[in-house]
């Protein structure tokens, strides 16, 4: 799980499996091992209500996304 962490319109945040230290465009998980290796592995991007606004989903060799980008 990442923290919470407020992304605004047009502004992107890049999530590391790996360590590394945070900013205000990255996030680190710290894991040693891989994260996307199983099909259906997915990071969700909600908003203050939990909905779901985005998601990125490991299929495989193929990655899908789904949601708007503005």
């Amino acid at each position: 799980r990442l923290p919470a962490v407020d992304i605004g319109p047009g502004q992107t945040l890049a999530v590391y499996t790996g360590a590394g230290t945070d900013d205000s465009g990255s996030v680190h998980l710290g894991r040693k091992a891989m994260v996307w290796n199983d099909a259906g592995d997915t990071a969700m991007l909600v908003d203050d209500q939990g909905a779901v606004v985005h998601s990125y989903s490991y299929v495989g060799a193929v990655v899908t996304t789904t949601g708007t980008s503005s």
